[in-house]
C-alpha cells in the first residue's frame, strides 16, 4: 500500500523571541520536522503541542537549521507549532511533512 504524504509549509515570524502557528493533520504521522530560521546563529525551542495540549514533539536549544526525521509521531488531531526563546526575532521557515497510510 502507498503513502500519502501531507506537507504544511510557511514562514512565521517570531516577536519577543516566540511565534505560533496552527496546523491541520488528522490521523497521521509526523515523519519529519524542518525549521530554519533567518539566521543560521540563532538559538530556540521548538514544540507541537495538539489539541488536548499534550506535546507531542519537543526541541530545546536548536541552533540553524532543525531537521529531525528520526522516528514518525501519531498525530490524531490538530498542532499548534511553537517557536520560543529564539535568541532572535526574525523569519522562520518551517515545513512538517506528514504521512498516511
Amino acid at each position: 500500500m502507498s503513502l500519502i504524504h501531507h506537507i504544511q509549509r510557511g514562514t512565521v515570524t517570531t516577536s519577543g523571541g516566540s511565534a505560533t502557528v496552527s496546523l491541520t493533520c488528522m490521523h497521521s504521522q509526523l515523519a519529519m520536522i524542518f525549521i530554519e530560521p533567518a539566521t543560521t546563529t540563532t538559538v530556540y525551542d521548538v514544540k507541537l503541542t495538539d489539541t488536548y495540549s499534550i506535546d507531542v514533539y519537543e526541541r530545546t536549544s536548536a541552533t540553524g537549521t532543525l531537521r529531525d526525521s528520526n522516528r514518525p509521531i501519531p498525530v490524531y488531531n490538530n498542532m499548534t507549532l511553537s517557536i520560543d526563546n529564539a535568541t532572535a526575532d526574525e523569519a522562520f521557515t518551517y515545513l512538517l511533512v506528514f504521512r498516511e497510510s
